[in-house]
């Protein structure tokens, strides 16, 4: 990264499911209303608010190598089903993007993310495929680093049938 971007006081990662055609108006609906279920349970429970986990670092990464260990950190954590994620990776205004939704902001990300872990899902098994730099690309005030990764999830979801779900999932991470 650069020095003007390794001084930033935020890393910026945009997170889009890689590769995957957009969901349809059906799937997109259901996902809302899982969505706000999922918040009105977190309400009702009481779950925890803000941006704090006790894993990851309190600061943004000052360097490419910081940035793909910690993103690394966070996919052995199973961050996107557990919750557990190193939240000072992602600016406020972050975008997240996959089929189903679109929407910035980090505090969604970490509040959909908790609910996500916050019973929905009852075990989960997750094999990351791979975790590549796939290109850099710098400018005089900025240095963008784009990371992709390939997994293999499987996950039990808490209802009565307790069906298994199983697919290879991409995330491209597109960061400044």
């Amino acid at each position: 990264m650069s020095s003007a971007a390794s001084n930033r006081e935020e890393s910026r990662i945009a997170l889009r499911a890689a590769d995957e055609p957009p969901a349809g108006p059906l799937d997109r609906v259901v996902w809302s209303a899982a969505e706000a279920l999922g918040n009105v349970r977190a309400s009702l429970q009481g779950g925890e608010g803000g941006d704090s986990f006790a894993d990851g670092s309190l600061t943004a990464a000052t360097s490419k190598e910081e940035l793909v260990s910690r993103l690394r950190a966070d996919y052995d954590r199973s961050y996107f089903l557990t919750g557990n994620m190193d939240v000072e990776l992602y600016a406020e205004d972050c975008e997240f993007s996959d089929p189903f939704a679109a929407f910035r902001g980090r505090g969604r990300f970490v509040q959909n993310l908790r609910n996500l872990a916050g019973g929905f899902i009852t075990d989960y098994r997750v094999k990351l495929l791979s975790l590549d730099v796939e290109n850099e690309v710098n400018t005089e005030d900025t240095s963008d680093v784009v990371v992709r990764s390939r997994l293999r999830v499987v996950l039990e979801l808490a209802l009565p049938w307790r069906p298994v779900l199983g697919w290879i999932w991409g995330v491209k991470h597109e960061c400044q």
